[in-house]
């Protein structure tokens, strides 16, 4: 604005009345005024017209500045939505590899008991007994064998009931039953 208007319009507005000017100044200033070529009715206008041209060029920049600021926004939305997609997909992978490692490792548990149980077991180490002193057997001796060892053999007979063979009449009879048995 033209420094006149502003220093008008700055001293109409003090907060102290006794600072604003009086009527007589006030009427004197907006003769100035009018005078100026701020008063003049085409200076005007085509400030203004460039008041408006430059108020457009402002809401058309904070216009593509809102688009701008959507155009993030709905980015900042895609990447989130995509980083809570890999954050599920990695949950997911996650818990597959704790089963997999709960997994071998009960394979490797199983595979341990089963590797122990067919180690062989340890042979002990063999004692020294004391019996090789006065009375020990020499090696050139040769032991015989049992000096009262008799074999008992028993035959009992058993009861023939007549047992018919169910054979055909012309077969010829098998042997006979005699029904003895032996018991060692």
């Amino acid at each position: 604005m033209h420094e006149c208007v502003c220093n008008f319009l700055l001293a109409c507005w003090f907060l102290d009345p006794h600072q604003r000017p009086s009527f007589k100044e006030i009427l004197r200033d907006l003769e100035k005024i009018s005078r100026s070529p701020f008063g003049c009715y085409e200076t005007f206008h085509m400030m203004q017209e460039t008041w408006k041209t430059e108020i457009a060029a402002v809401l058309e920049d904070m216009k593509h500045k809102e688009e701008e600021l959507q155009s993030r926004e709905e980015q900042v939305k895609k990447q989130t939505v995509m980083q809570e997609i890999k954050e599920e997909h990695l949950k997911i992978r996650e818990q597959e590899v704790a089963a997999r490692e709960t997994k071998l490792l009960q394979m490797v548990e199983i595979f341990l008991i089963l590797q122990q149980s067919n180690t062989p077991r340890p042979t002990p180490i063999k004692r020294k007994g004391k019996f090789r002193g006065k009375g020990a057997v020499k090696k050139e001796q040769i032991i015989s064998g049992p000096s009262d060892f008799r074999h008992t053999l028993t035959v009992q007979t058993t009861e023939y009931k007549g047992l018919r063979s169910f054979s055909s009449p012309e077969t010829p009879p098998g042997s006979p039953n005699v029904g003895l048995r032996t018991y060692v």
